[in-house]
C-alpha cells in the first residue's frame, strides 16, 4: 500500500500554474528528490502534501484515504514536514522545542514523561546538539536551527518524512550526516521521505526517485539513474549540464 498518492494534482499561487496534473505514488522504502528551478513549486507543493495549503485541483491521499479525512493528530503520525525556514517566536529551550515532536503521541492530557525526555535527549545526542539543550532557540545559529528542526521531525518519527531543502545553512559535514541519516530511516523502516534539494549531486547519491518540476508546470519522475541525464538537467533549469564520471556514479556541473 502507498504511503502517499496524489491524483491528477494541480497547484498554483495568484494566476500562475506551477504544477498540473501530477500523478505521484510515494511507497514505503522510496526516497524522493524534488528538483526545480526557484518559483516552481517545490515548497508549495510539499505544504499541499502537508495539509498546510489546498490544491488547485486533484486530490492527496495518505495511506489510501483522502488526506482531509485524517484528524489532525493522527495525520502527524503518519507524515511530518522539515520546513525551509524556522520562525521561532517564545524563547522556548532547544530540549523544549524539540519535545514538541512527540505531541501527536501524546494523550488529550498527558504531559511528556521520562522516556519522552530520554527519546529526545537521545536524538538531540546524535545530532550533537545534547549540549545546547537548555540555550534559548533565539540565539541559536541558523545551522543550528536546521539541526534542531531536523531532531524535532526524528522526534515525531512520522512515516512519511517531508524535508524542504534541509541542508540549508549546513557544513559539509553536517550535510552528509543529516542525508544518511535520512536515507538509513527509509531503508530500515517502513518510512519514505521526500526531500526539496538544490544539489543535484547530493540528490543522485542519496535519493532513488526523482520528480523534477519542469518550467511549464509539466512533471518529470522516475528513477534518478534514468532521469539524471544532461538534457533532462538542461531544460530544468534552463541551462546547459554536463557530467564526468566519478567513482562509479557521475558528478554534475554548469557549463561555463
Amino acid at each position: 500500500m502507498s504511503l502517499l498518492r496524489t491524483e491528477q494534482l494541480g497547484i498554483g499561487i495568484a494566476e500562475r500554474r506551477l504544477v498540473s496534473g501530477l500523478e505521484l505514488v510515494v511507497e514505503p522504502g522510496q526516497c524522493w528528490a524534488i528538483l526545480g528551478p526557484n518559483g516552481s513549486g517545490k515548497t508549495t507543493l510539499l505544504h499541499c502534501l502537508a495539509r498546510l495549503r489546498q490544491p488547485e485541483t486533484g486530490r492527496i491521499l495518505i495511506d489510501e484515504q483522502p488526506l482531509e479525512s485524517h484528524p489532525r493528530k493522527a495525520l502527524a503520525r503518519r507524515l511530518g514536514l522539515m520546513p525551509q525556514d524556522n520562525h521561532d517566536p517564545f524563547p522556548l529551550q532547544l530540549r523544549e522545542a524539540a519535545l514538541l515532536g512527540r505531541y501527536p503521541h501524546l494523550g488529550g492530557w498527558q504531559w511528556e514523561g521520562r522516556e519522552e525526555v530520554a527519546r529526545v535527549d537521545h536524538i538531540l545526542g546524535e545530532l550533537e546538539l545534547l549540549g545546547l539543550a537548555e540555550r534559548n532557540i533565539q540565539t541559536l545559529s541558523g545551522g543550528e536551527r536546521r539541526r534542531l528542526a531536523f531532531a524535532t521531525l526524528l522526534v515525531q518519527d512520522p512515516a512519511l518524512l517531508l524535508l524542504d531543502e534541509p541542508t540549508n545553512h549546513l557544513d559539509l559535514r553536517r550535510q552528509l550526516d543529516v542525508l544518511q541519516r535520512v536515507r538509513r530511516a527509509v531503508d530500515s523502516r517502513d518510512k519514505a521521505a521526500l526531500l526539496v534539494l538544490h544539489d543535484i549531486n547530493l540528490a543522485a547519491r542519496f535519493c532513488d526517485r526523482i520528480l523534477m518540476l519542469m518550467p511549464d508546470s509539466a512533471c518529470l519522475q522516475g528513477p534518478a539513474d534514468e532521469l539524471l541525464n544532461a538534457g533532462n538537467l538542461s531544460r530544468l533549469y534552463a541551462w546547459p549540464m554536463q557530467s564526468v564520471a566519478a567513482d562509479g556514479g557521475r558528478l554534475w556541473f554548469p557549463e561555463l
